[in-house]
């Protein structure tokens, strides 16, 4: 009784349906074969009635019955769609249909009911087969998307698009995605040649921000290179036309050139090297460099007349300034720039004009110290002579001619001898006195007295009247070339033409190469200084000798 219990416990526990109808079936034998004694027996065994305990048996069985029917008609349920969806999925594979195999795999893959199946390696031979499709597809499109320009990616993606495949759609989008970017980039790539064209500054700074932005750094660094030079070219057109206005302003107002007794010429050289840089650099300042052109031309042919007006001037320092100025001012080389030659023989000619009216007026200077020179040396020898009581003439019968020395134009120069002053208060107070010898520093090497002021005022005369030292070369240069100076005195007196370079800088020559002033009083030229004779004096002896006080304390006090 105890076995009968336990195993109908099992098989109501496992839900068994032919276990627990067979086991209801061996309790109602035993029952039937046992009568009374045998029901209350299971009441005690069972802790209720046979009858309820059999009712729930008689349930329990029923709804397992109801179920297993149900499983049935769902597997045959399930059965039919496998055999519709492998047939659908064959018919797919055999047709090499990629968009519909691709739905018989997932209808099959819900629909197959055992992966041991027949049809489950079927399946699986088709499923590996479309797996390998979608792989070489994946793999040109990345290859075209990595590679190929638009076209090519336009054409993948139609053809992509038309397999309709869920497999490629990652793939479909990605693609989408680098064609999107390449025409950003081609708009952008556009944009920017534009930007060049136009030299618009501003909206290549906003296309070099956007390339960066889209990855493009190489073209980016080009556009930051394309700006650079466009801020360079600007500055520089900036520069030309100030340059410009500035010449422009100086041409209309010439009379303004000439104040306070000096020349000042306008700066051209800043704008010929403005125009020669754009040229280095290859920019192009179009109608700009016409109009500089002419503005030069106009300022040399101003220039030119103004340095003649000059030039007849009897200034030789306003002279000598204008010229130099002139040649700093326009000290360019013509065809650099793209301007005739024409000009250079019109600015070349002014330059030697002014040089030689210089030269012209250095010798007449030089000629009229010499001759007050001579008479200041007669007046002191009369002097010493009615000194000393080797004379017996005063200064009143003097002649005019030594106590009384002028310029050719008439101007007085007044005379070392003053009237009814004798010579005597110069030197000493008594007859017999010595003669003072003068130093460098104006004072007597014996007495220590300073120079008369009428000497003073002599020596300063002469040093306002120097445009370059006694023993200084007149040597000029412009451009490289050379020139002629003319208009210098050789030994016999005679004018004589000079040739050196034009435009040397002006240096003091060698005590062994300094001009030599012959006892004549004649003034010689470069040309002849190596047959100057024993007989010629120094400047320096010469002074020495004459005046007593030393030639170069001169030039060092101017």
């Amino acid at each position: 009784m105890e076995d009968v219990k336990l195993a109908l416990d099992e098989a109501l526990q496992s839900r068994n349906l032919e276990s627990l109808t067979m086991r209801r079936r061996e309790l109602a034998d035993w029952k039937a074969n046992w009568g009374d004694e045998a029901e209350g027996a299971l009441e005690r065994v069972l802790d209720c009635s046979f009858s309820d305990f059999d009712s729930n048996v008689a349930r329990m069985i029923d709804e397992l019955t109801a179920e297993n029917k149900a499983k049935a008609a769902a597997l045959a349920e399930a059965q039919e769609r496998e055999s519709l969806a492998f047939s659908v999925l064959v018919e797919a594979f055999n047709a090499q249909d990629l968009c519909e195999i691709e739905k018989g795999l997932e209808i099959m893959a819900q629909a197959l009911l055992s992966e041991r199946s027949d049809v489950a390696s079927q399946v699986d031979t088709i499923r590996k087969s479309f797996v390998k499709t979608c792989k070489a597809e994946r793999k040109k499109l990345k290859q075209i998307a990595d590679n190929g320009d638009l076209e090519d990616i336009d054409s993948a993606l139609q053809a992509a698009l038309r397999l309709n495949l869920r497999a490629l759609e990652g793939d479909i989008r990605s693609l989408q995605d680098v064609r999107d970017l390449k025409y950003r980039r081609r708009a952008v790539l556009s944009e920017c040649q534009q930007s060049k064209e136009e030299k618009n500054i501003t909206k290549l700074n906003e296309i070099r921000l956007q390339l960066n932005s889209l990855g493009m750094f190489s073209e980016a660094e080009e556009a930051r290179r394309v700006i650079e030079t466009l801020q360079r070219e600007l500055r520089l057109t900036s520069a030309v036309v100030a340059s410009v206005d500035t010449l422009k302003q100086s041409s209309a107002n010439i009379k303004d050139w000439m104040e306070g007794g000096e020349c000042k010429w306008p700066d051209c050289t800043k704008l010929v090297h403005l125009l020669n840089r754009a040229e280095r650099t290859d920019v192009d300042l179009g109608e700009l460099r016409v109009q500089a052109l002419e503005v030069l031309t106009e300022l040399e042919s101003a220039a030119i007349d103004v340095l003649r007006k000059v030039i007849e001037e009897d200034n030789p320092r306003l002279i000598a300034s204008s010229v130099e100025g002139f040649r700093k001012a326009f000290a360019f080389d013509r065809r650099d720039i793209g301007l005739p030659d024409s000009a250079d023989c019109d600015l070349n000619a002014v330059v030697e004009s002014g040089l030689s009216r210089i030269a012209y007026l250095q010798v007449v200077e030089q000629e009229k110290i010499m001759a007050e020179t001579e008479r200041v040396k007669r007046e002191v020898a009369l002097a010493d002579a009615r000194n000393f009581g080797l004379g017996s003439r005063s200064s009143a019968s003097t002649p005019s001619s030594v106590s009384e020395l002028t310029e050719a134009n008439g101007e007085q120069l007044g005379s070392i001898v003053e009237r009814g002053r004798d010579i005597a208060d110069f030197y000493g107070e008594a007859p017999g006195a010595h003669r003072c010898e003068m130093n460098r520093s104006g004072r007597c090497k014996r007495c220590g007295r300073g120079r008369p002021p009428e000497v003073e005022e002599f020596l300063e005369t002469t040093r306002s009247r120097l445009v370059l030292p006694l023993d200084a070369h007149i040597s000029i240069t412009v451009n490289g070339g050379s020139g002629v100076t003319p208009m210098l005195r050789d030994r016999q007196g005679t004018l004589t033409d000079y040739s050196g370079p034009l435009y040397a800088p002006q240096q003091a020559a060698p005590v062994q190469q300094r001009i030599l002033i012959p006892r004549q009083s004649q003034v010689p030229s470069p040309n002849n200084m190596e047959y100057a004779d024993a007989n010629d004096l120094s400047v320096e002896s010469f002074a020495n000798e004459n005046f007593g006080f030393d030639i170069d304390s001169i030039v060092d006090e101017r």
